[in-house]
């Protein structure tokens, strides 16, 4: 059996056959082959069939069918690797598609000329339109007309090849509502690197700028406080200073004339002098603690009203003769037009409401000038009762005139003043006034103009009765009770302050009463135990035991005994609390230092039994 093998002719085995070019089962093969670099991008090598001229292939050897497989191997690895890529790639696409679905971010493409040629589910949810709806439009319908001047600055920068990173604009949706967005705008560039189009990211940033403004309101309201606070520490150091010019100003003239009497150095009139002086300074010195303590307990919402029909006709009447000789001093006159027929009484507190209308008297004499005029008017007005006090005084300054009645502001503050006071008469007012459920109010068409203070009063919605002109006010303080004799009243008096102590039982003495004194607690149970007495008169701090122990111990003795003594505390602690804690002691009454006399004695004889026949 022969076997076929190649064969060369002469010339071809002279030299080596041609490059590429083998005999394959008797016909005439030629191969383009060559070694693949990585710019082939998997080009197959090609396979030629390149016949001889006499139309005949000569026969290939084995080594040459080897090399023609191989070289299909390796086309056919090539083919493999390009697929692999490919998919690779359409993978990759689709991955990017869904991270561009399921962003939070709208993201959408656009021309240059401004036509949207993309758009994702998220630009859907945040501008309102769809897919359909906004592919194709231009991007203006985006763009708030107030802000479409944006656009050509921002075409301008990307046909430089400009990312614009998180711009922050204002976009509009679909609804017309207005939306906070941050921008990220990037060129898209073709396959040469020119700049064909432009890729946008929007973020909405609505909830960041509602934090961003809460965050500024925030800052704002805390530089406010803080510029209050500051403003009030200011108002209080001033305040601070001006009591204490007030408190010492009229302690100098008590010292001073009380240093002259006790002397000996003055005689006659000029001793009658120094002792009115020493009263009015007195007075003026327990007028400012009122207040201060009026003040602190409307603060705090601890000021009691006693409730009850008043006739203001009645406590202007009362006032203006007050107010009388400090009007006189300064020959101002005093006017009072009342509304003929009478007045129907409002609801409220007497002797609180006596001090609204005595603090605007005394505010108008203090700032009008010798030879001046204050006039009061009482009217019904729109269901209401309004009492006015105009005066002719040097008027108030617009800046001013808003914090004309805070706590602790003077128009004339500082150390150039020229009124005393402590500046919270005002205050008080407006704070008395807000508790009866009415309205003050200041006005002056400014310096040198006098000024106009207006308090309106609701009348009572039912039971309402006219009260005339000249009826006698009702719930009128026990301060100005008639005075009455204390004969045969039996008062232990307790109290460790020696001078204050001499003067109560001075004051008592003269009216009558039987007294005796005691410094301490103990020494005050060893003097009922010897001699009873009708009422006992007490302060609450005491060295040994205070008020309030006391109490207890001689309730425990007369329980003993059968007996009962009325106790009245006479004490510097006068708030709502103070008087709380008192009646919850036991204590029948109480009086608060300074004390008129004639409140002390009248209540003393309120709770007192003398002996009959006395």
């Amino acid at each position: 059996m022969s076997e076929s093998r190649s064969t060369r002719s002469p010339a071809a085995r002279d030299g080596p056959p041609d490059a590429g070019e083998r005999t394959v089962k008797g016909r005439h093969v030629a191969l383009e082959s060559r070694k693949r670099g990585p710019a082939d991008d998997g080009e197959v090598p090609a396979v030629r069939n390149r016949a001889g001229s006499d139309g005949r292939a000569p026969a290939g050897s084995r080594a040459e069918l080897e090399l023609l497989m191989d070289q299909l191997r390796e086309a056919n690895e090539n083919l493999v690797l390009a697929h692999v890529r490919a998919q690779t790639l359409a993978e990759r696409a689709g991955h990017l598609a869904a991270i561009v679905e399921s962003t939070g971010d709208a993201i959408y493409s656009r021309s240059l000329q401004g036509i949207i040629t993309s758009w994702n589910k998220a630009a859907e949810q945040i501008f309102g339109y769809t897919e359909s709806e906004a592919v194709g439009s231009r991007v203006t319908r985006l763009v708030p007309a107030g802000r479409l001047d944006e656009m050509p600055v921002l075409l301008e920068r990307l046909s430089h090849g400009e990312t614009i990173d998180r711009v922050d604009t204002v976009r509009v949706r679909k609804d017309g509502t207005h939306i906070d967005v941050s921008l990220t705008v990037s060129p898209v560039r073709d396959d040469a690197g020119g700049i064909v189009a432009a890729a946008v990211i929007a973020r909405d940033i609505t909830e960041r700028r509602l934090a961003e403004q809460e965050r500024a309101e925030l800052l704002r309201r805390a530089q406010e406080a803080r510029s209050e606070a500051e403003n009030a520490n200011r108002l209080k150091d001033e305040f601070l200073a001006t009591v204490s010019h007030e408190l010492r100003t009229p302690l100098n003239a008590v010292l001073g004339w009380a240093r002259m009497v006790t002397s000996g150095r003055l005689e006659g009139l000029h001793v009658a002098h120094a002792l009115g002086a020493i009263e009015r300074n007195a007075t003026a010195l327990a007028h400012i603690i009122d207040d201060l303590l009026d003040l602190t307990r409307i603060a705090a919402g601890k000021l009691d009203l006693a409730w009850e029909p008043v006739d203001l006709v009645a406590l202007v009447r009362e006032a203006f003769e007050v107010v009388r000789p400090l009007a006189a001093d300064k020959q101002i006159a005093l006017g009072c037009h009342l509304e003929p027929g009478g007045m129907e009484a409002v609801d409220g507190d007497a002797g609180r409401l006596q001090q609204v209308i005595g603090n605007l008297l005394t505010n108008a004499i203090k700032f009008t000038p010798e030879g001046g005029r204050i006039d009061v008017s009482i009217a019904r007005v729109d269901g209401d009762v309004q009492l006015a006090v105009r005066d002719t005084g040097q008027g108030i300054e617009p800046a001013f005139l808003p914090h004309v009645f805070e706590r602790f502001r003077q128009g004339d503050a500082g150390t150039m003043r020229q009124h005393r006071g402590l500046g919270l008469g005002l205050a008080i007012v407006r704070q008395i006034v807000d508790l009866h459920s009415g309205r003050v109010e200041a006005a002056s068409e400014g310096p040198g103009r006098g000024a106009t203070f207006t308090v309106r009063l609701p009348l009572p919605s039912l039971s309402s009765r006219p009260w005339p002109a000249n009826a006698d006010r009702r719930g009128q303080g026990a301060g100005r009770r008639r005075s009455e004799r204390m004969n045969g009243v039996r008062v232990m008096v307790v109290d460790p302050d020696r001078d204050g102590c001499a003067l109560t039982v001075l004051l008592l003495r003269q009216a009558g009463a039987s007294v005796h004194a005691a410094g301490s607690a103990r020494e005050a149970l060893r003097g009922l135990e010897l001699e009873p007495a009708d009422v006992l008169v007490t302060g609450i701090g005491l060295p040994d035991e205070d008020g309030y122990a006391l109490l207890r111990r001689l309730r425990e003795q007369e329980a003993a005994r059968g007996r009962f003594t009325p106790a009245i505390a006479l004490t510097a602690y006068g708030g709502i609390e103070d008087r709380r804690r008192l009646h919850a002691a036991g204590f029948q009454a109480h009086v608060v230092k300074p004390f008129e006399p004639a409140e002390l004695m009248a209540t003393i004889r309120s709770f007192a039994q003398p002996p009959s026949g006395t």
